[in-house]
């Protein structure tokens, strides 16, 4: 296999293990909605998560947009903050809790 072929294979994994995380299912559920072999997802999840640390997995779907806020008021007029988008933000509070169990 080459090393393209890998690499789509760990994004498409990485995908995957991230709509699970941010979904409520259990695993097989997941899969099963997903079409997907549980004893696959299972494989790859343990794949990917001895390369990298449970807490440093990373998403695929994180990307580095963000969503420009404007506080319109007399004492900060002129004055904007860029926060990440709410999709960015869900997942990792998901994150957050997850580590706090």
């Amino acid at each position: 296999m080459s090393t393209e072929q890998q690499r789509f294979r760990e994004e498409y994994w990485k995908g995957h293990i991230s709509s699970w995380k941010r979904s409520s299912l259990e695993i097989r559920a997941y899969c099963q909605e997903q079409g997907i072999s549980h004893n696959t997802f299972y494989y790859w999840r343990k794949r990917l998560s001895s390369r990298f640390p449970a807490r440093q997995l990373p998403i695929a779907s994180r990307a580095s947009s963000f969503v420009p806020v404007e506080i319109a008021t007399e004492a900060t007029s002129g004055v904007s903050v860029d926060l990440p988008d709410a999709k960015w933000l869900g997942e990792f509070v998901s994150e957050l809790i997850r580590g706090l169990r």
